[in-house]
């Protein structure tokens, strides 16, 4: 039994090492602040390539959001700056994806009131009788500080 248990180990082992490696490149990737700075789209040393932010992407509106957020808790800057005590404006196209996929609206204002509530921010769309008509292709909504 405990040959058997070798044998297994011995063959699952550099299947195991590439694919933990593969996640964690992934991760990187994910998490790195600029993608300028990490070589995006050069790819990884085990073959697998960062992705580039599309701007029809539910992620790209979340990490505005959060960038957004992030201003808006250090306050005014010392430059005399007032956006980051009254607001930022933010344009969020109609047909969002996820992973470049159609995802339904229901879904897409659940993970941006989440993306709001994670970071301390309250939106307010700013053209809701053209964004419940569908009227335009792009939805501006207003990000503030929740008091």
């Amino acid at each position: 039994m405990l040959r058997l248990f070798g044998f297994a180990l011995v063959v699952m082992a550099p299947f195991g090492y590439v694919r933990i490696r593969r996640i964690l490149a992934e991760r990187r990737a994910l998490l790195a602040p600029d993608p300028s700075a990490d070589g995006a789209g050069e790819g990884s040393s085990d073959g697998t390539a960062a992705r580039a932010p599309r701007p029809g992407d539910v992620a790209t509106v979340v990490a505005a959001i959060d960038r957004a957020g992030r201003q808006l808790a250090g306050g005014p800057s010392s430059s005399g700056d007032t956006t980051a005590a009254s607001g930022h404006q933010l344009e969020v196209p109609r047909h969002l994806t996820i992973d470049g996929r159609p995802a339904p609206a229901t879904m897409i204002d659940a993970l941006l009131a989440d993306a709001a509530r994670r970071s301390g921010v309250r939106l307010t769309w700013l053209d809701d009788n053209a964004r419940a008509s569908g009227d335009a292709d792009v939805r501006r909504v207003e990000i503030t500080r929740t008091q």
